[in-house]
This record gives C-alpha cells, structure tokens and sequence, in this order.
C-alpha cells in the first residue's frame, strides 16, 4: 500500500527512462505529483529501490522540473511507483 502526501492528478505522457546515460525503457504516466509518479511497467526492467532518469516532455505545474530522478518505491503488474528525490 502506497502513503501519498498529496493526491496525483491524472497525467498522460509518453516519457523515457535513462539508466547511467542511456535510455533503458519508455513509458507513459499515469499521475504525477510534487512528490512522484506513476508510469506504466510496459516490460520495463526496473526493481524496487532503483534509481532512474525521467525527462518530462513538457513543463508540469505541480513539478519544479522537467529533468527528475525518482527512486522506484513500489512496482506492480499494471503500475510502477516512482517518489521524487530532492536535495532539499
């Protein structure tokens, strides 16, 4: 079970994974937050606990920024979880 801050607003976007530089996986998010988001697994290599690269293709507003380095907190059959890394 998930513990969420704040509600994820629904947000599609095609977006790619990268793994020290090269892209391992694209995927398409579910819901994105301040905090994370949710992608799809589509086959996607990618364990709990792993960090990985996601570039948006597009400014969201609840997200300071395009470039983010989530850590994979929970995966699932139908839904990866990614929670945001700051250095805050």
């Amino acid at each position: 079970m998930e513990h969420r801050l704040r509600k994820r607003p629904p947000v599609r976007l095609k977006v790619d994974l990268v793994k020290q530089g090269q892209v391992v996986g694209s995927s398409c998010t579910t819901d994105i937050s301040g905090e994370g988001m949710g992608i799809k697994p589509y086959g996607l290599e990618l364990r709990t606990g792993e960090i990985v690269d996601v570039n948006l293709p597009r400014p969201i507003s609840s997200v300071s920024d395009q470039h983010l380095c989530p850590v994979a907190v929970h995966k699932g059959s139908d839904l990866i979880g990614l929670m945001f890394i700051t250095n805050s």
